[in-house]
């Protein structure tokens, strides 16, 4: 009989109101600076409120690295954010041409952030790591992109696909590697029915596109001997969104915490993972942490709200 295991989360609203005003409080005291600590303290404190199979995970990440590693990005963004600022708006036409390698650099910096994060995930000692070229991941997404709107969005399922195996394939828990078997054809369906309604239903059909994509996805990945089973919903996933942006329209920001909250809650209710827990024959990576994706971790991690 095949175990099932569910992550646990027993995250405090109040705990996390408690290092969100801090970090407001030090971070105007700092005119900033504090934001990449106050960021890892988050993470830290969010990190170790799931557990699975009664560990729980640990984030090794610290402030340091993300403050160096943003030194160390600054020069490239500015480089190629500075046609924007030095020239009028009179010669954007021109201009536009920047947005090419800003687009480019944004997915790079995708990959960097999920990279740097998982590489400071541990559970049971053990931690993950992402391997892969960002760039390759930028050219895919940008290829795929022009491919998707082109066809009208037929090929979307395709491309998710590609995506996904792209990162899935790249995903490694300690010595074991993530297996990824996914295939577009159980998607086409769901994908034209949510674009042909999509205008009557305000758009709000993909997200049953999306959930249909990621439950896909997760039954398609296995590591360490460990099934993933996704259990989302379009209705659950609107729901989600919806009230998080209640809560920051309503309380003009102050309900940021309660948003992360129920991210939280919705990440481990989403996810379970079947097989034995059994790690012992899984080893740690000896792969010396890199240091190269913290930099771009910070400009493109989405804010607290999105860890």
């Amino acid at each position: 009989m095949t175990t099932t295991n569910r992550l646990e989360y027993d995250g405090k609203t109040g705990d996390l109101y408690g290092i969100w005003a801090m970090n407001i409080l030090l971070k105007v005291v700092t005119l900033g600076i504090y934001s990449f600590w106050g960021k890892t303290r988050m993470r830290r404190y969010l990190a170790s409120s799931f557990a699975l199979g009664g560990d729980r995970f640990q984030y090794i990440g610290t402030g340091m690295e993300l403050f160096l590693g943003f030194l160390k990005a600054l020069p490239i963004i500015l480089l190629i954010y500075s046609p924007l600022i030095i020239w009028n708006p009179e010669q954007y036409p021109v201009v536009n041409l920047v947005f090419f390698p800003i687009i480019f650099l944004i997915f790079a910096g995708i990959y960097f952030a999920m990279r740097y994060r998982l590489s400071r995930l541990t559970w049971r000692g053990v931690r993950g790591r992402l391997t892969g070229s960002p760039w390759a991941y930028a050219a895919l997404r940008i290829g795929r992109f022009i491919l998707n709107v082109v066809t009208l969005g037929y090929l979307v399922p395709h491309s998710d696909m590609k995506i996904q195996r792209f990162v899935m394939e790249n995903v490694h828990f300690g010595s074991a590697k993530a297996e990824f078997n996914g295939d577009h054809k159980p998607l086409v369906g769901i994908n034209l029915i949510t674009i042909l309604i999509f205008i009557p239903t305000l758009g709000f059909s993909r997200l049953w596109y999306r959930a249909a994509m990621m439950n896909h996805v997760y039954s398609c990945t296995t590591i360490g001997g460990l099934q993933l089973r996704g259990h989302f919903s379009g209705g659950k996933i609107f729901w989600l969104l919806f009230g998080n942006m209640l809560w920051i329209l309503l309380t003009l920001g102050i309900g940021a915490p309660v948003v992360i909250q129920r991210n939280m809650k919705f990440l481990a209710s989403t996810l379970t993972l079947e097989g034995d827990l059994e790690t012992s024959s899984i080893l740690q990576s000896t792969e010396k942490l890199g240091t190269s994706g913290e930099g771009l971790d910070g400009f493109f991690d989405g804010g607290e709200i999105g860890l």
